[in-house]
């Protein structure tokens, strides 16, 4: 019973999607307890996200957004983001229509500059990339990478504003996604990527291991371009990036420098 009180001390303190990331990993009958344990609040969203397979948007996504509705003006929207309990970087508001459907968003500049009284449906944006709540997670990757997105709101089939999901989310995503892309300009199957990766398929994989250093370094330059590209937009500081002294980056420049060594020896 102590373990649970200190787990769910922890995780309540977390935000709810790395919240329900943790709790999901628990087994099940702790995972009871330390829900029991947590504010009902705090308990009831993550229990929400749990519904969710964890590689969809709905599994990705954090219900913590800023919405408002569309009849109201520009005026008492200001006032409810100051009245916020623990501000954040915000750069657009969410509209929603009385049945919390997504109508779209607001820049914060447009709302700060209106007429107080004016309506914030006659401010608002409806082109709006909105990522549905069953979508796959490279689905959204892509998705994030075509428009050049830092956030996006999830909605279910009815259009209902659910939550949002940022970058931070997807990066993983984006990664695993051209690392696969460069494997397999290499040539490389199914059967290399698993031995690549350090998985196990039941097979022996060391010759395939060993062999793909001197594959992958054909392609590397190739694999620097995606990784760039990927980074370019998604912000390398938040990917956190070092550099070798040189001028390189950790990354592509260390496959290159190892594809050279394995074919060289």
């Amino acid at each position: 019973m102590l373990r649970s009180e200190r787990i769910a001390g922890i995780v309540e303190e977390l935000p709810p999607d790395d919240a329900a990331d943790f709790v999901s990993e628990l087994p099940e009958d702790e995972r009871g307890r330390v829900l029991e344990r947590m504010p009902e609040k705090d308990s009831a969203e993550v229990k929400a996200l749990l519904q969710y397979h964890e590689e969809t948007g709905g599994g990705l996504m954090t219900p913590e957004l800023v919405a408002v509705r569309e009849e109201m003006t520009a005026h008492e929207a200001a006032e409810s983001l100051r009245q916020l309990d623990e501000p954040e970087s915000i750069f657009f508001i969410h509209v929603v229509d009385a049945e919390r459907k997504l109508v779209g968003s607001v820049p914060l500049g447009r709302l700060i500059a209106a007429d107080p009284g004016s309506a914030v449906g006659g401010l608002v944006d409806p082109d709006v990339v909105a990522i549905r709540q069953d979508a796959d997670q490279e689905e959204i990757a892509r998705t994030f990478r075509e428009y050049k997105l830092t956030v996006a709101p999830v909605v279910d089939d009815e259009g209902r504003l659910l939550g949002r999901i940022t970058v931070d989310d997807v990066v993983e995503v984006i990664e695993e996604e051209a690392t696969e892309d460069a494997y397999k300009l290499a040539g490389s199957d199914d059967e290399e990527l698993f031995a690549a990766f350090g998985f196990c398929s039941g097979k022996d994989t060391a010759p395939v291991a060993a062999d793909m250093p001197c594959r992958f370094a054909g392609c590397c330059g190739h694999y620097s371009l995606v990784r760039a590209s990927t980074e370019g937009f998604l912000c390398a500081d938040d990917l956190h990036t070092s550099d070798h002294g040189d001028g390189r980056e950790h990354g592509a420049a260390e496959f290159d420098d190892y594809g050279e060594r394995a074919c060289d020896g």
